[in-house]
């Protein structure tokens, strides 16, 4: 019976991942997400039903318009891949209904933040906002990430190590990364956004090195901050309570 909830939960991510695919495309270039619906945006043309089946779709057509033979970026297959394991990995990690809803919103945005950083530089405040919104409403029950106490003292350190690094960056972070961070701390509360932002850093540091060492990238290229936040964010909801405990078992010895 386990086994049904979870395929369940991975085509319901997947479905939701076809509409975070939408907001990716459409929130850097301020468009409409309800007009007009799902098209090709090399030809124009309306989608039929069986060519928007989330991961299906992709893998029938081989990764190209029906239509116009135009490829699709493989983010489209990668974001409903990503969601579905995320639904079902949080749906493991869930201790009531009210803390599930909250990770999975809270998952699709950050992976929403991830794609359209990663391709556009920057992160929309629209989500910012949704994000506090959302940390700020669970947060006054009993049954989700974080109490109210810890959204507050969360948002407020995050906001203030990001703005320390910001002022002594000269330009090199965004102050959309701040107000992310921001943003995360009030879901995640202290503990766990500090472990966030630790392992953005690790993991940040780690890929950009390889990528200069590489050759794909140089000292001066930009390099998104933002997919490392929301990477920190999710391990730190997956298995931020191991390790935490393990830091705490070497302190304590």
């Amino acid at each position: 019976m386990k086994e049904v909830y979870l395929i369940f939960m991975f085509i319901t991510g997947s479905i939701f991942g076809s509409f975070i695919n939408m907001l990716i495309y459409r929130l850097p270039k301020n468009l409409s997400i309800i007009h007009p619906p799902s098209h090709c945006p090399t030809c124009g043309k309306k989608l039929k039903f069986w060519q928007n089946i989330p991961i299906i779709s992709y893998l029938i057509l081989k990764g190209r318009c029906y239509y116009c033979k135009n490829k699709i970026p493989i983010r489209y297959l990668l974001v409903e891949i990503i969601c579905g394991t995320t639904f079902v990995l949080l749906y493991l990690k869930a201790k009531n209904h009210i803390e599930l809803i909250h990770m999975l919103i809270f998952s699709l945005i950050l992976t929403t933040v991830t794609f359209i950083d990663l391709e556009h530089l920057i992160i929309p405040d629209e989500l910012n906002i949704v994000l506090l919104i959302i940390g700020s409403v669970f947060s006054l029950t009993n049954s989700s990430i974080t109490d109210l106490k810890g959204a507050v003292i969360g948002g407020i350190a995050a906001l203030a190590i990001m703005l320390a690094i910001y002022l002594t960056s000269k330009g090199k972070m965004g102050f959309g990364d701040v107000k992310f961070l921001g943003a995360i701390g009030v879901n995640l509360g202290y503990k766990l956004v500090l472990l966030s932002f630790f392992i953005a850093v690790f993991t940040g540091s780690l890929v950009g090195i390889v990528l200069i060492l590489t050759g794909m990238k140089s000292r001066k290229d930009p390099l998104p901050f933002g997919p490392f936040l929301s990477l920190g964010a999710i391990m730190s909801l997956l298995i931020g309570d191991r390790i935490l405990k393990f830091y705490e078992i070497l302190i304590g010895q």
